[in-house]
């Protein structure tokens, strides 16, 4: 594959509602440089965040439209793929 990997890094601080406590869950808002298919564009995405005893976790979803990464969504006439999707991620962090 050309293009085998996505990449988003972050472009600004991230900043939270306060200091982070086990078993509760905080939504943040994230800027970055979402890279697909060689393009790359600034998006922001909603994530939540979360401790617990052993580490934590951190989930979101990016939405794109296919178009402004240049990828052109499949239409095989009886099957389609709508223009526009999500980048859906959860990172594990372990404390180890």
């Amino acid at each position: 594959y050309q293009y085998p990997e996505a990449t988003f890094v972050l472009t600004e601080p991230v900043e939270a509602a306060g200091a982070p406590v086990a078993g509760e869950t905080q939504t943040l808002s994230v800027t970055g440089e979402l890279t697909v298919h060689g393009v790359t564009q600034t998006v922001t995405a909603e994530l939540e965040a979360g401790l617990s005893g052993d580490g934590g976790q951190i989930a979101g979803s990016i939405p794109i439209t296919f178009e402004d990464f240049g990828v052109t969504a499949p239409d095989l006439g009886f099957v389609s793929v709508e223009p526009t999707g999500f980048i859906e991620f959860l990172l594990v962090v372990d404390p180890a």
